[in-house]
């Protein structure tokens, strides 16, 4: 009998531990298979990453590249608008140049237009014969003024006369070309005879000098109201012998230019009659256009 509750002791022991082995075997298999899950996904991962990294790094190389493109192009742009600063120096410089040019040359048509007028002079208030008066008409009539009017004992020669202007109320003008200049000055100074009757005579000038002389006017007259020497010389006016320059005249302050050669100019009775040199031109750069 003891012998056969041992052998069955010893069975149950035996099973039991088969049945405690395989109960432990099964949590081993569990845990290495959620393992190798974990380590598939980290793998995964690691790829994922990877592949973002290189993907940026290649990202990164783009940029780089148009970073270069960039700061070329800029240094390209910097160097174009220090091309075309010069160059705009360079035509301003140009422009400059030409403006003084076509002042003096402005200036030089106008003292050519002046002295060609030397010999003229304007008589106002001479009544015309018809509408249609001819030149030789107006001629005969200028003879007859000088010797009536202007008390003169033979007429002065002249070249040619004419009217001008628009047929007004008033009789046109007449411009009238003497010899020379003495005998244009013999005439002007004999105008004095008609103060107080509605006669004229005045010297000629172009457009440019008459403006020039209307605006010197009023200081024309303020200086004969103070008793001062004032005189026109063409477009200037001399105030007891100084080259007159304006101001503003509601401050009433008259100038005069003490400049010795204006007044070595006004002393002599005409302006220079020779105009200054100018020295060699540089020559402008060629901008080559590429």
């Amino acid at each position: 009998m003891n012998s056969k509750k041992k052998g069955n002791d010893g069975r149950k022991r035996r099973n039991s531990n088969v049945q405690n082995s395989s109960s432990d075997e099964k949590p081993g298999k569990q845990n290495w298979a959620h393992n190798v899950i974990k380590v598939s996904t980290l793998v995964s991962n690691v790829e994922n990453v990877t592949k973002r990294v290189g993907e940026m790094e290649h990202s990164l190389e783009i940029l780089g590249a148009k970073y270069e493109a960039g700061r070329k192009e800029d240094a390209d742009m910097k160097t174009d608008i220090s091309d075309i600063r010069s160059y705009n120096e360079e035509i301003g410089g140009n422009v400059k140049r030409l403006t003084t040019d076509l002042n003096d040359l402005r200036e030089r048509h106008l003292d050519l237009q002046t002295r060609s007028m030397r010999e003229n002079l304007i008589f106002s208030g001479i009544q015309e014969s018809s509408d249609n008066e001819e030149s030789e008409e107006t001629g005969e009539i200028l003879k007859q003024f000088m010797t009536k009017e202007l008390k003169l004992s033979n007429p002065i020669e002249f070249v040619r006369a004419h009217r001008f202007g628009r047929a007004d109320k008033k009789p046109r003008p007449i411009v009238c070309r003497f010899k020379t200049f003495n005998d244009r000055e013999l005439v002007r100074k004999n105008a004095n005879v008609l103060k107080g009757t509605n006669y004229g005579i005045s010297e000629q000038f172009p457009k440019e000098v008459n403006d020039r002389r209307k605006v010197l006017w009023p200081y024309f007259k303020e200086a004969k109201e103070q008793h001062k020497k004032a005189h026109f010389k063409r477009e200037k006016l001399y105030i007891d012998g100084k080259d007159f320059i304006p101001h503003d005249r509601n401050k009433h302050n008259m100038q005069t230019d003490n400049n010795p050669a204006n007044t070595r100019y006004e002393r002599q009775g005409a302006r220079p009659k020779y105009f200054p040199r100018r020295g060699p031109q540089k020559k402008n750069k060629v901008r080559n256009s590429e």
